[in-house]
């Protein structure tokens, strides 16, 4: 098995913080890059995750932090052994770890984020978030969208950038206060095949692309996906964060 991971976190043009965060098989990022960082992972398990700190609210890139680095201390022993079941509590843990921080201070009060992520197994890649952060499977030359939005219907059409959308309403989150009802995480279970390629993103791309542009760039060449988003994206005005991770999975070395 041969896999790659792209990633990279930028803070955009009009944020002046970087509140958005990225996991790859332990490594924690949440500092502006300016470039992608490849990684060559030998083999599953790992996690690969993205994190969106809510912009407006106390804390939104500690609240990111956070959640990613509570599933970066999870072991590799751990983690081909995680279920729906078992990661739904470890989402739900960190849930509560937000809230219970907000109680501590009022600094932290309304700290929350999104999240969302793949824990590939031997065989197989359990696709899970909470929020309107996303995951996509690449199918031939187009994306299919696995994780579920958690925004008011009706804001964007499919979701991605469109004329006149204004609002990012959320319906669930990580966080935010005592009185958030703890997050049903959504899940999906998606067999490897000979080669898959995964993209993971907060909404700071797909509000700011369209999926046809988005679709574009990630049929460029090996090692030039993810630069043609970051540039797409300021070239449009990237006003949030945005964050990406690409994973390619080849089952056989020898597949092209």
């Amino acid at each position: 098995m041969k896999i790659t991971c792209r990633a990279i976190t930028n803070r955009g043009i009009e944020r002046k913080l970087n509140e958005d965060c990225c996991l790859v098989d332990g490594w924690v990022q949440c500092s502006n890059m300016h470039a992608p960082r490849t990684f060559a992972i030998a083999s599953a398990p790992f996690v690969v995750a993205v994190a969106d700190g809510l912009g407006g609210h106390a804390r939104g890139d500690l609240a990111s932090n956070i959640a990613l680095t509570r599933l970066a201390a999870i072991t590799s022993d751990n983690v081909e052994r995680l279920t729906e079941s078992s990661l739904s509590e470890i989402i739900q843990t960190v849930h509560q770890d937000l809230v219970d921080m907000a109680e501590l201070s009022a600094k932290y009060r309304g700290m929350g984020t999104t999240i969302a992520g793949i824990v590939f197994q031997s065989n197989k890649a359990l696709a899970f978030n909470v929020g309107d952060s996303r995951v996509y499977r690449r199918e031939g030359d187009y994306l299919q969208i696995i994780s579920v939005d958690d925004r008011m219907p009706g804001e964007r059409g499919f979701g991605e950038a469109s004329a006149g959308s204004t609002s990012n309403i959320l319906l669930q989150c990580l966080g935010v206060g005592t009185t958030s009802a703890p997050p049903t995480p959504h899940f999906s279970t998606v067999a490897l095949g000979a080669t898959d390629t995964f993209l993971l993103c907060t909404d700071g791309l797909f509000d700011c692309l369209s999926l046809d542009e988005i679709e574009a760039a990630v049929r460029r060449p090996d090692g030039e996906s993810l630069e043609g988003l970051i540039a797409a994206t300021l070239a449009a005005g990237a006003p949030d964060n945005v964050t990406i991770v690409e994973i390619k999975v080849i089952a056989n070395d020898d597949a092209s």
